[in-house]
């Protein structure tokens, strides 16, 4: 049994029966609709965008649920060295922009969720100093701020889906906190990520393209 039926089985009775009937409405919506068309327009300020049926169930839950964390996907990289702190928020805002899902929130519209995608986006990313808390004080409050940035949960009707923070743990050393949620992102798309703001951030820290 994955997670996601893990979840709905443990609902109560009554939530449980709530989201069949909506499961039940999506499915009906999803079987006559048109098949979706490439948006050619990204010159518009928002843009709105079918969901797909696995995001339908994950939005369903959230407003079952608004409060869990559940479906958080957090990230926690431990950086030595020197740390370009704008080449690196530099980095994460352009993988926003290259990257639709994660400038998305959830609204019903007509009654119908959509995805509406915004044109421009863009986090800044708050920094933590621990660097002058002893050693073993240091890691343990690091280790609490990742799981309070973790267990925080997302809007999907406002938005962001995605959170990022850094904490300095030395002149030399940082942890960077990325979360996201499960309706946009995944385990696969965590690679893409990563190596994109590896490539990023070494353009932006060098000044080349």
């Amino acid at each position: 049994m994955d997670d996601l039926t893990r979840r709905i089985a443990n609902l109560s009775p009554a939530k449980r029966a709530l989201l069949e009937l909506r499961l039940k409405k999506a499915e009906t919506g999803l079987a006559n609709s048109q098949t979706i068309t490439p948006q050619v327009d990204r010159q518009v300020e928002k843009i709105t965008a079918r969901v797909s049926f696995a995001q339908q169930r994950l939005w369903f839950l959230n407003q079952l649920e608004p409060e869990s964390a559940s479906y958080n996907v957090p990230r926690a990289i431990r950086m030595t060295g020197t740390l370009n702190l704008q080449a690196l928020e530099q980095s994460l805002n352009e993988i926003i922009r290259r990257h639709e899902p994660l400038r998305t929130h959830f609204s019903l519209v007509d009654g119908t969720l959509m995805q509406i995608i915004a044109r421009g986006s863009a986090i800044t990313l708050p920094v933590t100093d621990l660097s002058n808390l002893p050693f073993e004080e240091r890691e343990t409050r690091a280790r609490t701020l990742a799981a309070t940035e973790a267990a925080r949960s997302f809007d999907l009707a406002k938005g962001p889906v995605i959170r990022a923070s850094l904490i300095r743990l030395a002149a030399d050393e940082h942890l960077l906190l990325l979360t996201t949620h499960h309706i946009v992102s995944d385990a696969w798309s965590a690679g893409v990520l990563f190596r994109e703001l590896a490539e990023l951030y070494k353009a932006f820290s060098t000044g080349t393209p």
